[in-house]
């Protein structure tokens, strides 16, 4: 089920991107952030306003993992649980992130291609990114920001690549509280 839900999104913003090649007056662009659990669809509101809509913790962190979309520049982005059975998609880990109003950092997913059609470039991206991430998570804060400025060289616009090698700047400087993986947001 998960593999549709994923290839349907990796349709939609294909579809999307090319809509805005031929129409590039309309920026539109397409966010989202899966995460899987229980949801109740039902009646919210209160004071005379009320709305039919999905609630629980489980759309609420879908919805925050839409929003580090736009953080991030990337789109589709899943929990690590939600990809749990799925195989035939090519995805990068991100790290983990500790979304307002959450206990518990989240391991986060992008998800680029298809691993039947993805390119080689994107196979190529996703090799590199991974040894960066080594380098941040052994917290060397000077090789991580060297193989994220090696991969925007290559990948002028990752997302990812682009918001690690700004944390890395931030803390070469000194120690940090954080855990390398850990990213706290104080935004949605």
């Amino acid at each position: 089920m998960q593999t549709r839900v994923l290839q349907a999104g990796l349709d939609a913003i294909e579809a999307i991107d090319g809509f805005k090649k031929r129409y590039p007056q309309f920026p539109q662009s397409l966010s989202i952030g899966l995460e899987d659990g229980m949801a109740y669809v039902g009646h919210a509101g209160g004071g005379g306003h009320f709305v039919y809509s999905i609630v629980g913790d489980c759309a609420n962190t879908a919805a925050c993992i839409e929003g580090l979309n736009k953080h991030l520049h990337t789109q589709p982005l899943t929990s690590r649980s939600a990809m749990e059975g799925v195989e035939g998609l090519l995805f990068r880990f991100l790290g983990e992130f500790r979304f307002v109003g959450k206990t518990d950092p989240l391991p986060i997913l992008e998800v680029l291609a298809l691993e039947k059609t993805a390119s080689e470039s994107q196979k190529q991206l996703c090799a590199n990114f991974v040894n960066a991430m080594e380098e941040l998570r052994l917290e060397r804060w000077c090789e991580a920001g060297e193989a994220f400025e090696a991969i925007l060289r290559d990948y002028p616009e990752d997302g990812p690549s682009r918001f690690h090698l700004a944390r890395c700047r931030r803390y070469a400087d000194g120690p940090s509280d954080e855990l390398p993986w850990v990213v706290n947001m104080d935004a949605k």
